[in-house]
């Protein structure tokens, strides 16, 4: 009787895996790898300047779908100092601390500024972004630097749900 799988050798000789389910399962393995290895880099700390963008350019957007569902202002609050962003109720309680769950940047991503038209940039301490009810915002620019690039940023724009990313200096200034 044959084994499901294995080959059976009629002299008597030793079973064992055909050269295709080999290549079928080695395949299988590459595939199962490729789909997953990116998606630990976040969790394993290996988080790029782009992906970070990435989130944040996705978490933004969100905030501003949020803010309009809920019918509640909502403001995203930057610690440029820590590399920490989270969002808070608006206005602000002044007791409010930095809430557990605030998004802690990749060491290698660091934010230079927020640029707010008609002001001068902010470049430490806490800033925010407010996104109202109504659906506007605020006009912004965040701009950040990491190993892999030298100046990259989002831009918030007041009436538009999304959120653009700039790869360089001149798309940050107003």
């Amino acid at each position: 009787m044959s084994t499901p799988g294995r080959s059976n050798n009629e002299t008597g000789g030793i079973a064992g895996f055909t050269l295709i389910e080999l290549i079928v399962v080695i395949a299988l393995l590459s595939l199962f790898l490729a789909v997953t290895l990116p998606r630990l880099g976040p969790v394993t700390g290996m988080e790029s300047g782009r992906q970070a963008g990435m989130q944040l350019q996705r978490w933004i957007e969100d905030l501003k779908t949020r803010a309009v569902d809920n019918q509640q202002d909502l403001a995203l609050v930057i610690d440029l100092d820590a590399s920490r962003l989270w969002v808070a109720a608006e206005p602000p309680d002044p007791d409010a601390g930095v809430p557990d769950d605030a998004y802690q940047l990749p060491s290698s991503v660091r934010i230079q500024a927020v640029v707010y038209p008609g002001y001068d940039r902010v470049t430490g301490g806490r800033t925010r972004i407010v996104f109202r009810h109504s659906g506007v915002s605020d006009h912004a620019r965040i701009v950040f630097d990491d190993d892999d690039n030298p100046s990259w940023g989002l831009a918030v724009e007041p009436f538009l749900p999304r959120v653009v990313r700039y790869d360089s200096d001149e798309g940050m200034m107003f």
